[in-house]
């Protein structure tokens, strides 16, 4: 009971589930709800073998449906049906077909086009050569750093990483796929310019994978519990001890961006993001607040 209500708590209030999709409707929100449900359905389907392929497609497409930047995770969770429900996978994808058909022709009928503008991401110059300084920066920024605002994480992935071995052949497969989506997504968004996600509190564009991180920690921490002994008594209490440090700091990083107007004045003063956006070069970080230099205006 424990370890399950502070994975809720965590995941409730101490990511940008609390501070970014709760503020405003964002595709953020919807995003979540459906890929939460999709990871309960690919849980449940491991630990029960019964796999629902028309249900898990459905909510897939609609995740597109809401958010582009879902086809990450769809993509991933398609290859992991082929690869762990071979059987399934004609009516699996046969159902995201159909999906993808009637987005298209809602797209022809209301704007005349079979993607709609905001599909082709105006705006949003992707550069490979930006990764690495720009997937640091959204890592370990003070203002958009995911292990700044959500330092559970670290957590998660120690015991994930650390208890490998004792999860059953059908929890690793999930603890891999979750591992590739958040990879990916990592990659992608750190390709994109603006790799801070504009005006916003913390680490916006890491919101569409928190689900992903939740089932790492439920894996995780069902890998410590299944652990027996005094030594691993002993270490479940330090895990939870920590933990519970770890929930309670993100929980405060996250406070701010749900409860407080001021902290959307950071984007603005001294210095508006939008107007004078961060400068990285292609060497070390500059360092500032907000992980580069920000730009001068001329």
């Amino acid at each position: 009971m424990f370890w399950s209500i502070g994975i809720a708590l965590g995941a409730g209030f101490g990511t940008q589930i609390w501070s970014t999709a709760s503020r405003a409707l964002w595709s953020h929100t919807w995003q979540i709800t459906l890929l939460g449900w999709v990871v309960y359905l690919l849980l449940t389907s491991a630990e029960r073998n019964k796999f629902r392929p028309i249900l898990t497609a459905t909510l897939l497409s609609w995740m597109f449906f809401v958010r582009p930047t879902s086809a990450v995770s769809i993509l991933c969770v398609t290859a992991f049906v082929l690869i762990s429900h071979p059987r399934a996978f004609v009516t699996f994808a046969s159902t995201g077909v159909l999906w993808l058909m009637a987005f298209f022709a809602y797209s022809l009928a209301v704007f005349g086009k079979l993607i709609p503008s905001y599909y082709s991401a105006p705006g949003v110059t992707p550069n490979i050569g930006r990764i690495p300084v720009a997937l640091t920066g959204d890592l370990f920024s003070p203002a958009r750093g995911l292990l700044v605002f959500v330092p559970i994480v670290a957590l998660i992935l120690y015991l994930v990483i650390r208890f490998w071995r004792t999860l059953s052949v059908e929890r690793r497969a999930l603890a891999r796929l979750a591992l590739v989506a958040i990879t990916i997504h990592a990659i992608v968004i750190a390709a994109q310019q603006p790799w801070w996600g504009g005006s916003c509190y913390g680490p916006r564009l890491f919101t569409d994978v928190i689900p992903w991180f939740v089932l790492l920690a439920i894996l995780g921490v069902a890998g410590l519990l299944d652990q027996r002994g005094q030594v691993d008594t002993i270490l479940r209490r330090r895990v939870g001890a920590i933990g519970t440090v770890l929930v309670i700091m993100s929980v405060m990083m996250n406070a701010p961006g749900a409860l407080s107007w001021s902290t959307m004045e950071w984007n603005l003063k001294p210095i508006s993001v939008t107007a004078s956006p961060p400068v990285c070069g292609t060497g070390a970080i500059r360092s500032s607040w907000r992980g580069c230099r920000p730009a001068t205006s001329r």
